[in-house]
């Protein structure tokens, strides 16, 4: 069982962030670069199956590849055998778009177009690299706090 202050190889984990169907997101430290990160874990139950983790594989390797300001970068992924499956990528210090259209009213409709365009261009540089998101979804944009929409968890 996976525990806040645990370190997976250099990733300390720091707290308890999200969870969605596959995984348990922690705010993380990265030990070596000092950083803040995200630190994505395969829940335990799935990490038995070998289809589980092929798919968990596919959307680190997916992913990795698109360099845009408006999709989650990925810095790091592990598969060992022995030890837990997990995903790294930059922490969005902010809220799900979800969160955010429950604690604020969106009184004008350029807000939500401005919001739209955004998501509608992560999609289209992952489009033109071949990879679909599979789950576009107001729980899977983050509004970093600065404003910046990031792309979320393309499973």
């Amino acid at each position: 069982m996976i525990q806040v202050g645990q370190v997976l190889d250099k990733y300390e984990l720091l707290e308890r962030v999200g969870q969605g169907g596959m995984a348990i997101v922690y705010r993380g430290i990265d030990r070596q670069l000092k950083r803040t990160v995200a630190v994505k874990i395969l829940h335990k139950h799935l990490s038995d199956y070998q289809e589980a983790r092929d798919r968990f594989e596919r959307e680190a390797q997916a992913v990795a590849k698109l360099r845009h300001e408006n999709i989650l970068e990925i810095f790091d992924y592990s598969a060992k055998a022995d030890s837990e499956s997990y995903i790294v990528t930059e922490f969005i210090d902010g809220q799900t778009l979800k969160q955010f259209i429950t604690e604020h009213e969106i009184k004008y409709p350029e807000v939500g177009a401005m919001i739209t365009v955004e998501v509608c261009r992560a999609l289209g540089h992952a489009h033109s690299f071949g990879v679909l998101h599979r789950d576009v979804k107001p729980e899977n944009v983050m509004i970093r706090n600065d404003g910046v929409i990031k792309l979320t968890d393309f499973g």
